[in-house]
């Protein structure tokens, strides 16, 4: 049987002498949640890094059929739970972290535990925070013998704590003070701590925070590190409860059990992103109609598409951070996946709702019809010149490069790329006035397409005029 390492952090029951400190103990349970031995807290400080592999396409595919047969299961178990599944599979995939807030009672943190069950070998901590728990709850204390030896900052004492877990199930987290949760920020997006003066790299893989509401503002930061923000367990239909009651009668309140044939290795979920970048596609056209959404969004609209055009109302501006921005474009990488694919497509573009907004909010409602005109937006014909298009952009910004700082493409796979599309056998046989000619065919139906092609010749130019001299090219270098 499978076992998973579990921190469990509580206050000391009836004592209220010692405000703000914590009884740890590491109870090591089985994937049916019986308790197997218990042991006294170690003093370990090195955080244990687990081995890093590399996955065959049949081991990914092998990986997404039980995600997404687990979750299935989870789905059937708790009523309601299919946005937030959508969320966690795309998560775990792409080592991300979520949030879910809603009424208590909601089964949030049924759900996380249930989450949790899926993975097997893994390392998961537990801890229900109040106002009483401090960041070396979290994080791990001082060893203040290594303060007395002379060390500056102390060491950490990591092992069992947040930074030294694969999963971390943080339950009721907007309990604890406002400091204690930014203190996070590192862990959750740097994956690294502060161990003697010196950041190292933390374990941890994802992070699913609960509570049961979102709290202040002032917590921007950290929430800009949790990708994936849902509202879930709202009061439910006389039909959803009579659900939740037959499903209730299955489980009885217990997080949903996993069979050992759909668990999933935890090192095989850490390899995961790594083959999401080398092996899952996106085309430039499919990254394009991502930036598109992504503009309109912000501003609250969709040009030219459907939403707009039948004359629904305008919805204020939405705020969109440039980490989210970033992030959602190898989330389309997972969702492809996903649905059994290696290179994304337009329709991939809809799932982006459970990126973008917070699910189960106004904010999705809005976003939806938004994603759906982003989806159909462009002709086969538009998509091809997006895609050349692109390239040319792309094969203009490294001849830049080798002219002036002699230097190839970064990556040399974008190199061998353009030597593709281009068909020449190296970047010097390319021009800036070839590559203007090679949009001379180019004649898009669509005005956001005629203004790509547009704004290449000014970028082509503008790259040329440096090379002549008649831009300091200094001050781009």
């Amino acid at each position: 049987m499978t076992t998973s390492h579990i921190l469990e952090t509580f206050p000391r029951e009836g004592d209220t002498s010692l405000q703000g400190h914590f009884d740890c103990s590491y109870l090591y349970h089985s994937q049916s949640g019986s308790v197997l031995s218990e042991l006294s807290a170690p003093a370990e400080q090195a955080v244990m890094l687990p081995v890093e592999i590399s996955l065959s396409h049949e081991q990914a595919q092998e990986v997404v059929r039980k995600l997404n047969d687990a979750f299935v299961l989870i789905s059937h178990g708790i009523v309601g739970s299919e946005p937030l599944t959508a969320q966690s599979k795309i998560a775990l995939l792409t080592a991300h972290h979520q949030a879910i807030v809603g009424l208590p009672g909601g089964a949030k943190t049924m759900y996380a535990r249930s989450v949790a069950n899926i993975l097997s070998e893994s390392k998961v901590f537990r801890a229900t925070m109040t106002e009483a728990t401090r960041e070396d709850d979290l994080l791990g204390g001082r060893d203040m013998e290594k303060v007395l030896r002379g060390y500056r900052k102390g060491v950490r004492r990591t092992d069992d704590t947040m930074i030294d877990c694969d999963i971390a199930l943080l339950d009721e987290f907007r309990g604890a003070l406002d400091g204690v949760l930014l203190a996070l920020n590192n862990v959750l997006h740097e994956r690294e701590v502060d161990v003697a003066g010196v950041n190292r790299r933390a374990r941890i893989h994802s992070a699913i925070c609960t509570s049961n509401h979102w709290g202040e503002a002032a917590l921007a930061a950290l929430f800009d590190r949790i990708i994936f923000q849902a509202e879930f367990g709202k009061t439910p239909s006389t039909l959803d409860q009579l659900d939740m009651d037959i499903s209730s009668q299955e489980h009885h309140g217990k997080p949903i059990s996993i069979p050992e044939e759909l668990q999933i290795p935890i090192a095989h979920i850490r390899a995961m992103p790594e083959y999401l970048q080398e092996h899952v596609t996106i085309p430039n056209h499919v990254m394009f109609v991502r930036e598109l959404l992504l503009t309109e969004w912000r501003k609250g609209e969709m040009r030219e598409g459907e939403h707009i055009r039948q004359g629904k109302e305008r919805s204020a501006e939405h705020f969109l951070s440039g980490r989210t921005a970033h992030a959602s474009l190898e989330m389309l990488a997972a969702i492809a996946l996903l649905d059994g694919r290696r290179e994304a497509c337009l329709d991939d573009i809809r799932a982006l709702r459970y990126v973008i907004p917070r699910v189960g909010t106004k904010e999705e409602r809005e976003f939806v019809p938004l994603a759906q005109d982003a989806a159909t937006l462009l002709s086969k014909k538009d998509c091809q010149d997006v895609d050349k298009l692109i390239d040319i952009r792309r094969a203009t910004k490294e001849l830049y490069r080798m002219t002036v700082l002699g230097e190839q493409a970064y990556d040399p796979s974008t190199t061998e790329k353009i030597l593709m599309v281009f068909k020449v056998s190296s970047l010097g046989r390319l021009t800036f006035r070839s590559l203007r000619e090679s949009m001379k065919g180019i004649s898009p139906s669509h005005g956001v397409v005629r203004d790509l092609r547009d704004a290449n010749r000014d970028y082509i130019n503008q790259f040329e005029r440096r090379i002549n001299g008649d831009i300091d090219t200094q001050i781009f270098r």
